[in-house]
């Protein structure tokens, strides 16, 4: 049997743990770590137990370490097999699921009311005695590098993966959660021990719940079942420096024989907390984020050029305190790959140079204020957007408040707030898909200045300027 060391503060916590009871829950203040909300008809309890790490802070050459380590917590634990804990979890009516982002990874609870503090106690035990064992590390790891092989025959995840690397080259946001196939064959399992020892701390937690239950009561529950939550906080993720975004470069991927083409078009955008975020919702609600939308309409009802067209700022991920990104996305047939990628590029240059007429503009306030109501239509829903607005500081407006803000939009307003943000000109155009058809697209794409061409998705990609270039454009385009 292979012995793993312990601290002296880990032997000092096993023999007098009611001592170095850790987790104090604060629901005010600066030292809140607590959200709830309480629903008399709730049936089922959840309870979302929220560590502020994610992969900004993996190690680079260890892509996927915060994934695979949070998951690795549900494998069973010191007293209880894999195979034991999921029964154990399943007998009470209960289940337990992870969810890693760039800035914060939730174990996420969901119980029987009837059943949540027995509930609580099992993921308790998931997280202050796991079991970590080599072998279902091991196990755990080759599962997440297979699933990543099934991502890599997918061309729109393989759109994904170069869209980050587009936008975010340079940094850990260039890749995603799960990380790549080599960053996941270097961790080892005393890489993921280490890292939940240092990221499993009283201070890196939020809990948010939503059950039928008395708020204290749950407090209570959770209070006690932490207690023994080691104290201190996580360190600190990485500074963010992003190289800019100078002229329009093309990305592309040759996959011989594709029927249709993963087309983007991408640019870093804003924060969760962008003070005219709202205000743009309502410009991309016109252009390309309802089927409704000029993207749509254009690309897919006249032309019948792909199936689907739209706009995001959400494509890779919700915006986050450290940012954002927008993306145009389409995937025409494979014979209109040109028509679609150019007609899109125009209709994002006329959106951004004109902003939306007054027609579309009123249009929009009357979908999107009889819409927002429905946004906090459920406890659970009420719940993650308290969450958002908590981590990431995501504006959260009152229906009365929002309805204010948006009916008092004018269009010259909204398109100082558009220009200020998009950019038609310096851009990141990904194409995945047939090689001549994406030849014959990047012989017509105006003002391109590089094609950098992607043989390894997995892998990270190389400064598309010389470093001196590379300075001067920062320089003249801050």
């Amino acid at each position: 049997m292979k012995l793993f060391p312990l601290s002296l503060a880990a032997l000092s916590l096993l023999a007098n743990p009611a001592a170095q009871a850790a987790l104090k829950i604060v629901d005010s203040g600066k030292a809140k770590n607590f959200l709830y909300e309480q629903d008399a008809k709730a049936l089922a309890s959840n309870v979302q137990l929220v560590f502020r790490t994610g992969n900004l802070s993996d190690p680079q050459g260890k892509e996927g370490l915060a994934n695979l380590a949070f998951e690795a917590l549900l494998r069973g634990t010191k007293g209880k097999a894999r195979k034991e804990f999921f029964a154990a979890t399943e007998r009470i009516g209960a289940s337990l699921s992870t969810d890693t982002g760039s800035n914060r990874t939730i174990i996420s609870l969901d119980a029987l009311s009837d059943n949540l503090e027995p509930a609580i106690q099992l993921l308790a035990e998931a997280i202050l005695q796991p079991g970590l064992k080599d072998e279902e590390i091991n196990s755990l790891k080759q599962e997440e590098i297979a699933q990543i092989s099934q991502e890599l025959a997918n061309n729109r995840s393989v759109l994904k993966r170069v869209a980050r690397q587009a936008l975010y080259r340079g940094t850990p946001l260039a890749f995603p959660p799960n990380g790549t196939t080599a960053g996941l064959n270097a961790i080892t399992p005393d890489d993921v021990r280490g890292f939940l020892s240092a990221q499993v701390k009283a201070g890196n937690v939020v809990l948010a719940v939503m059950s039928n239950h008395n708020e204290a009561l749950v407090k209570g529950w959770l209070e006690k079942a932490f207690a023994n939550l080691p104290e201190g906080a996580a360190p600190p993720t990485p500074k963010l420096e992003f190289a800019p975004l100078v002229g329009r470069r093309l990305y592309v991927v040759d996959r011989a024989g594709s029927s249709t083409t993963e087309m983007a078009i991408a640019q870093r955008a804003y924060d969760a907390a962008y003070k005219d975020r709202d205000i743009l919702e309502v410009g991309n609600f016109v252009f390309g984020g309802d089927m409704s939308s000029r993207l749509f309409v254009e690309l897919r009802a006249k032309k019948g050029w792909t199936y689907g067209a739209y706009s995001f700022d959400r494509f890779l991920e919700i915006p986050r305190n450290h940012g954002g990104s927008f993306l145009i996305y389409a995937f025409p047939a494979t014979d209109h790959t040109q028509d679609a990628t150019l007609r899109a590029l125009e209709l994002y240059r006329e959106y951004v140079s004109k902003g939306l007429t007054a027609k579309e503009l009123e249009f929009a306030k009357r979908s999107l204020t009889n819409a927002y109501p429905f946004k906090f239509a459920t406890s659970k829903s009420r719940l993650v957007a308290r969450l958002y607005q908590f981590l990431d500081g995501a504006p959260l407006l009152e229906v009365p408040a929002y309805r204010k803000e948006i009916n008092s939009l004018t269009r010259p307003k909204l398109l100082k707030a558009i220009q200020k943000i998009h950019d038609p000109e310096n851009l990141a155009v990904v194409l995945v898909g047939d090689p001549a058809a994406i030849e014959k697209t990047k012989a017509a794409i105006p003002n391109l200045k590089e094609t950098i061409v992607v043989a390894d998705p997995e892998k990270e990609l190389p400064s598309a300027l010389p470093p001196k270039l590379e300075e001067k454009a920062a320089t003249a385009n801050p």
